[in-house]
């Protein structure tokens, strides 16, 4: 499940959902910003996926061109509802800037 979510992102350097993915190089316009809730509903039609919630969700200062020098923040992490992209940008998303974090069913439960 971990590899279909990756590839409905459409990491940095995964050619393959490069024009699929929702990060994807050829799949995004420039200047087009991003939603947590888009996210949520691209992953919460993966199969096997019950539930998905963005708990995070933000953006590394401007002028840095290399993913590998950027450190993932320590939390608590920002969670935006809108990411902003500038007309000049294409917004990506990087593996090593990536969580996914398995948890139960939210509503395991609540009807019993």
């Amino acid at each position: 499940m971990d590899a279909a979510l990756r590839a409905e992102l459409g990491l940095v350097n995964d050619d393959a959902h490069s024009r699929s993915g929702l990060f994807g190089l050829h799949a995004r316009r420039l200047g087009e910003r991003e939603y947590a809730s888009r996210i949520e509903g691209r992953l919460n039609n993966v199969a096997g996926v019950i539930w998905c919630k963005v708990v995070s969700f933000g953006r590394f200062a401007a002028g840095v061109y290399d993913p590998a020098t950027l450190n993932t923040p320590a939390p608590p992490r920002p969670r935006l509802a809108t990411l902003p992209c500038a007309a000049n940008e294409l917004l990506q998303l990087d593996a090593r800037h990536l969580s996914l974090t398995e948890a139960a069913d939210p509503g395991a439960g609540e009807c019993a």
